[in-house]
């Protein structure tokens, strides 16, 4: 949603090293990448001095405001600033991570920082003599009106005159480069063209795409417009309203719809709204309300009036459902009293939504309407609301396209946007959103999902469109929606074997670039990139040996989430008998304190350069021994010597039940630590590579991606929410394949928990409210939106309570 560092920071680098460069001293050259690491300290301390003071500006409390947990550290008098460095630099900053970085800040020339280390490790910030200006820049840095977005520039649209030999870049499905894809007209028995009729003007086009583009500009209903009165009549009177709307549009409904329709009056008569704390007889609409009640207490029939009651006050409305079989079920709901509501719906499973949704329509269909109120009309309805296909690769006979055609249309090498979007179809609902009354989608489709190119020119996700457009977001089953919003931020991405996992497509297409750069010979931070990847591939390469060879570890990790803990958990209560308390004990305690590249600061460093020495014995057996048969009895021995090693180093040995183990245990119990050891140094070396990737990202000048596309939009939310409390602890999963893909064993994944994700649920309303606080910077906008949680009981501070009138 905001801009990055690099987006903001080019004017600053560039007068940084204009003025480095008029110093004329070649014996104090900087290297851009240098240059960058002073902004990204120093900008961060001075966000941390405003907003606590210098006194409190220490390496550790600097670095403590990434993790985002408030209650942690004082009062902040500048949180804008503070939310600012977590968007430019939050991804970047484990804890080891931040303080080599000041390290290696602390090495440049003195006379270059604006930042010395004064006792107990603390910023003391001193005069400069060049770059004076420098705190100008940072404060233009620190103001949210910089990492506003703005929006993207289109080329213009394609006109009559230039429809001829149209064409787009499309994948082969044979090849991996691009081929053009033209598309074609059966005018004049078939022509490179686009049909003249399809083409409007371009006066005409701008016009109907400035109805469609979102977010409107629109100014919000004020939270005392809302609120309402909770006496008996308030939600009588609706349904009265709803009862008349229904009888004067009899017409547009079927006579099976008709039959069926609900007496709202009688169905607002079951339920009753209570306050938790009744000290005003007002429904008061705020940036938080919760409200719960058991199955059947009218919950449903509560949030059907009051979408109505809103609408007719000319509010703009989000409802938040569980699937989108709900999702659907609402929106055709709404239908029926005359709320326009919009499904979103996300694109990856499209067809198995539609599957989803017939099969409940086929098997409520023959019900009792009154019970089951979904019909086979249901299905008619919200049909029109799936997504077509790009009406481009249809003329073109394309399967797909590299780029969206939407704004990547040529003609001779000039760049066009694409003048069918009135009538595309995959801008299905996209050409309804703008004047929607109701958006209803699941929390997936909110955090993931976008619309297409053309109708959102800030490229926000749907979430941050209703943040900026609706005055009420309704959060329907938020018990169970707030456990799905905590699986939006478990990551779960490819590492190993495909085409598409991140390590074989990122890091190895890094180290292959930096193999190939020798003006970088001499950087450390190439050194250690090339180096460490070089080190995870190989131990990726004998993990993958392991499973492929050993049906006993196949069984133990194929079709499960496990990491190292959980595997040593294992090891340990095989090695030793009644073990109470595993994580306790004193051979996992040694143990799990393994981190390869870090052994100077955690860690027993003489344990680790014997398990280092091990790898080295193993790759030399792989390499050089004689046959299969002998190299398997070498890795074994080689094992077992480690094993008996740590047990003795450690005094374990007379604790270990090992040597009383039947040799088929002790064969499965090494081929177990094996897999361990291989599996630490693949976690250690792939999380260094992490720590170190943004510092190769800045030699390189291009982006290393470390997350699934799919998870992609997720990102732009993590500055806003607590890291996971664990850190990045990996769990990691292993799909075996069966055909498919030549070459492949399987997919070596892992689940990564970005960031805790129900607070994203409980704090929406307010979640960007520092950054966007000044009505200024983007819409006329007058509050955040309302959060309504409806669900049952069993969790969260309520502030309401519906139930029926009977119990009360």
């Amino acid at each position: 949603m905001f801009k990055s560092f690099s987006d903001v920071s080019r004017g600053t680098l560039e007068a940084f090293s204009e003025e480095v460069r008029n110093l004329n001293n070649e014996d104090l050259s900087f290297s851009p990448s240098a240059l960058k690491k002073v902004l990204l300290v120093e900008l961060t301390v001075y966000a941390f001095e405003k907003s606590f003071g210098s006194e409190k500006a220490t390496i550790d409390n600097v670095w403590s405001v990434f993790p985002n947990y408030k209650s942690l550290y004082p009062a902040s008098q500048d949180e804008a600033s503070i939310e600012i460095i977590r968007i430019f630099f939050g991804s970047n900053f484990s804890h080891i991570n931040w303080k080599d970085t000041v390290r290696e800040y602390l090495r440049l020339d003195n006379f270059i920082r604006m930042y010395r280390l004064g006792e107990d490790e603390k910023f003391i910030q001193k005069s400069v003599s060049v770059f004076t200006e420098r705190l100008t820049h940072y404060k233009t840095l620190l103001n949210p009106k910089t990492v506003m977005p703005t929006s993207r520039e289109y080329p213009p649209f394609l006109t009559k005159d230039k429809i001829d030999n149209i064409y787009f870049y499309s994948s082969s499905d044979s090849k991996k480069n691009n081929i053009k894809k033209y598309m074609m007209t059966t005018e004049g028995g078939g022509k490179r063209a686009v049909p003249e009729h399809l083409v409007k003007e371009e006066n005409i086009l701008k016009e109907q795409l400035n109805e469609l583009r979102l977010p409107q500009q629109r100014k919000k209903v004020p939270f005392e417009i809302l609120s309402t009165n909770i006496d008996e009549e308030t939600w009588k009177t609706t349904a009265q309203y709803i009862n008349e709307f229904i009888q004067a549009n009899k017409q547009l409904y079927t006579d099976e719809e008709n039959s069926r329709m609900r007496d709202w009056t009688a169905a607002a008569d079951i339920f009753k709204l209570t306050p938790t704390n009744p000290t005003s007889n007002k429904f008061l609409y705020k940036d938080k309300v919760s409200i719960g009640g058991i199955v059947g207490a009218g919950k449903s029939t509560f949030l059907q009036l009051e979408l109505f009651r809103l609408k007719q006050l000319k509010a703009k409305t989000a409802v938040m459902t569980v699937n989108v079989v709900d999702t659907l079920e609402l929106v055709y709901k709404l239908h029926l009293v005359g709320l326009k509501a919009v499904p979103l719906i996300g694109k990856r499973n499209m067809a198995q939504h539609l599957k989803n949704f017939i099969k409940k329509v086929k098997r409520e269909a023959a019900r009792d309407y009154q019970k089951n109120p979904l019909s086979e009309l249901s299905l008619q309805y919200v049909l029109q609301f799936f997504s077509g296909v790009c009406t481009a690769e249809i003329l073109a006979d394309a399967k797909e396209s590299t780029g969206s055609p939407c704004v990547s249309l040529y003609h001779h090498d000039e760049q066009f946007s694409c003048p069918m979007f009135d009538r595309c179809g995959k801008y299905t609902v996209e050409r309804q959103l703008a004047d929607a009354d109701v958006w209803v989608g699941t929390q997936s489709a909110f955090i993931h999902t976008k619309p297409n190119v053309l109708v959102n020119p800030y490229d926000f996700t749907y979430a941050e469109l209703a943040y900026e457009m609706m005055d009420v977001i309704y959060v329907d089953e938020a018990d169970s929606v707030q456990e799905a919003v905590d699986g939006s931020f478990l990551s779960q991405n490819i590492l190993l074997g495909n085409k598409d996992a991140l390590f074989d497509n990122s890091f190895l297409a890094a180290r292959n670039t930096l193999d190939k750069r020798y003006d970088f010979s001499s950087s450390k931070t190439s050194k250690e990139w090339r180096h460490f990847v070089n080190e995870t591939s190989k131990v990726a390469h004998y993990l993958y040996e392991l499973i492929q060879d050993s049906a006993y570890i196949r069984r133990e990790v194929k079709n499960y989430a496990f990491g190292h803990h959980q595997l040593l958990s294992k090891i340990t209560k095989s090695l030793f008998k009644k073990v109470k308390q595993v994580a306790k004990h004193p051979f996992y305690e040694t143990m799990i304190t393994v981190d390869f590249p870090n052994s100077n600061e955690k860690g027993d460093m003489s344990l680790e350069k014997v398990i280092r020495k091990y790898i080295r014995d193993i790759d030399e057996v792989k390499i050089y021994s004689g046959n299969a048969i002998e190299q398997k009895k070498q890795e074994q021995d080689l094992t077992e010597g480690l094993l008996n090693k740590i047990l003795v180093k450690y005094d374990y040995s007379e604790l270990s039940v090992y040597t009383g183990m039947k040799e088929v245990e002790k064969k499965q119990l090494l081929l177990l630590f094996q897999f361990y050891i291989y599996l630490i140094n693949f976690d250690s070396h792939f999380k260094y590579l992490l720590k170190i990737k943004h510092q190769v990202e800045n030699i390189l000048g291009e982006e290393i991606p470390e997350i699934s596309s799919v998870f992609k939009n997720v990102k732009r939310f993590l500055p806003f929410l607590p890291y996971a409390a664990t850190g990045r602890s990996f769990q990691y999963f292993f799909r075996e394949t069966h055909g498919g893909e030549e070459g492949s064993v399987g997919t070596f994944r892992t689940y990564d928990y970005l960031a805790v994700g129900r607070h994203f649920l409980m704090n929406f309303s307010n979640l960007f409210e520092n950054i966007t606080q000044k009505r200024d910077l983007l819409w006329s906008l007058c509050q955040e939106p309302a959060l309504l949680k409806v669900q049952s009981i069993i969790i969260s501070i309520l502030t309401w309570i519906i139930c029926w009138k009977q119990q009360l």
